[in-house]
């Protein structure tokens, strides 16, 4: 009961923005480890969760990042830093930049590929006598006298007959 009140003011903090690294991985800490919770809390059991093993994938990486260590790879930084000030900017910036760069712009691409995909889903097109016609009332009236012509014929006609009758005229 102790934990659910603790979970319960960690999550509160939490969503209003206001906890610190320590107080969320204790929070992340405290989901994972609680064996039965409200329902309440019980929904939002997976999104923590799945919040811890992002920032332990960021804590990783984070060590991977590449830091001189060679007095002369410092100096030699330093120089090209002093030599040119503006490019130090891009070199300060992690790989993380780029990456979230690309997959914007990505994002960007398909969703603008998705809008104009969607907007020339919607036209109505017809060939009549070999010429386009994307009127859509022309389309539709074109479509009436063709199913009008099909369910014309007899009853006792198979479908391969009107579709003969239909395209030898």
């Amino acid at each position: 009961m102790n934990n659910e009140l603790e979970i319960r003011t960690l999550a509160e903090k939490f969503f209003d923005g206001t906890t610190t690294l320590a107080e969320e991985e204790r929070l992340y800490e405290l989901f994972g480890r609680a064996e039965s919770l409200p329902a309440d809390l019980e929904s939002l059991r997976e999104m923590m969760l799945d919040m811890a093993a992002l920032s332990k994938i960021s804590e990783t990486t984070a060590q991977l990042q590449p830091c001189p260590t060679d007095d002369r790879e410092r100096s030699d930084e330093t120089e090209k830093t002093a030599l040119h000030p503006a490019s130090s900017n891009l070199r300060g910036a992690s790989s993380w930049t780029w990456v979230s760069l690309a997959a914007s712009l990505l994002l960007l691409f398909t969703l603008g590929s998705l809008w104009y995909g969607h907007e020339r889903q919607n036209e109505c097109v017809a060939y009549v006598y070999g010429e386009r016609i994307t009127d859509e009332v022309l389309v539709m009236q074109e479509m009436q006298t063709a199913m009008a012509s099909i369910a014309d014929d007899e009853a006792t006609s198979t479908m391969e007959q009107q579709m003969k009758d239909f395209f030898s005229e």
